[in-house]
């Protein structure tokens, strides 16, 4: 897996470097949106719970509100090298204790985490329906989601 360095537009706005933003970095890349406003939407559905944005509860709450669906490799759980994810669609991969983004088959974050045990990837839920409804192409993740390789089925 082909590995490019980001900081998910942190730089942008913050010069401190490295600072556990994983949740933030990862869905601002796999949602192809800004990263302040990534942080700020998800602060704002930490604070009334009392959280921080990087609890499961939060991120997920924020992932399933976009239309964003999980998938969990169970006993299958792979290398994040190893697992082929499908090129036309971005992904969250977790890890244990880690988000990452995974955009047409590249690994983006401030780290090379691709030697990690990939427990579960997120999707974007919309695109998949999109295509299904549409029927413009076969677009499957292996028999139904339950295996461990999610990719374009011809």
């Amino acid at each position: 897996m082909k590995y490019i360095k980001h900081d998910g537009g942190r730089s942008k706005y913050f010069k401190k470097g490295k600072v556990g933003d994983c949740v933030v970095r990862a869905i601002a890349l796999a949602l192809e949106q800004d990263y302040k406003v990534t942080y700020y939407e998800l602060m704002s559905l930490a604070m009334p719970e009392g959280l921080c944005y990087s609890d499961d509860f939060v991120w997920k709450k924020y992932l399933k509100s976009k239309g964003w669906a999980e998938h969990k490799f169970g006993k299958e759980a792979k290398y994040l090298c190893q697992t082929q994810l499908a090129p036309h669609l971005n992904f969250i991969a977790h890890t244990p204790t880690h988000l990452s983004c995974v955009k047409g088959g590249v690994l983006y974050d401030t780290w090379n985490c691709s030697r990690k045990r990939c427990w579960r990837v997120w999707y974007d839920n919309n695109i998949i329906n999109k295509f299904m409804e549409d029927d413009e192409r076969d677009v499957g993740i292996c028999a139904g989601l339950d295996s461990y390789i999610l990719r374009e089925v011809a």
